[in-house]
């Protein structure tokens, strides 16, 4: 079951239902591709405010020119305001979903 948040009420978008578990869920998306190859993410709220592990459960990046999903744990971008697919941010940089789902 997928339940999405009433307004903005909410630092997670969606509520993911698997079984008996529950997972709070922030979506971010990058529509353009940087000049190095990259996609850079949002890593914060509206009040420009890393995530962290009390408000959300795992953010969800989409690359739409790639159509490439990113899921990650909230430990990857706390304390951070954005994220990245390049190597200029290795500590922060992300990898596609390995199961080649779309």
């Amino acid at each position: 079951m997928v339940a999405k948040s009433w307004a903005d009420s909410e630092p997670y978008d969606f509520i993911v239902n698997a079984r008996w578990n529950f997972w709070r869920v922030q979506v971010k998306s990058a529509q353009g591709i940087g000049e190095d190859g990259s996609y850079n993410f949002r890593a914060h709220d509206h009040a420009q405010r890393s995530y962290r592990a009390e408000d959300i459960d795992t953010p969800v990046a989409y690359a739409k020119p790639e159509k490439a999903w990113y899921v990650l744990p909230v430990r990857t971008v706390e304390g951070f305001n954005w994220m990245g697919t390049g190597k200029q941010v290795p500590h922060r940089a992300i990898a596609p979903v390995r199961n080649d789902k779309r």
